[in-house]
């Protein structure tokens, strides 16, 4: 499911965007690692990556891009708590709210592998998650 769509289509909020960096003040998230620092290690990171010099990746920097995903996955799981808080609030009230299908049964086999890899790479970034 496309969190971002979901949440687009859920909610109406004072941001230039609906990103998720610019959502964290409504469910109350903050980031553990500044973005900016964030950004000017992922823009070195990269760099090197192109180069073939990943070799000159500092203990740093390395540390700085896994706080930065940590903290988009934290946000992520946030995100979707605070949505369905919501929708639990709406429906409480006795406005029914549909849920989409969770799957497409006729989903290609390629879509359905790719979705399967997701959930797999998911469950390994946030299993000790509380």
């Amino acid at each position: 499911m496309d969190l971002y769509v979901v949440t687009r289509q859920a909610i109406r909020a004072s941001v230039e965007s609906y990103s998720i960096k610019q959502l964290e003040r409504f469910y109350g998230y903050e980031r553990l690692e500044l973005l900016e620092e964030a950004s000017k290690a992922l823009r070195e990171v990269e760099r090197l990556i192109e180069l073939d010099m990943t070799r000159d990746i500092s203990g740093h920097q390395q540390k700085i891009v896994e706080l930065y995903n940590q903290d988009d996955c934290l946000s992520t799981l946030r995100l979707h708590q605070w949505m369905e808080t919501l929708r639990g609030e709406l429906c409480a009230t006795g406005i029914e709210i549909p849920r989409r299908p969770f799957a497409d049964p006729n989903a290609k086999d390629s879509v359905k592998e790719r979705s399967a890899e997701a959930q797999r790479v998911f469950d390994l970034l946030t299993f000790d998650i509380q």
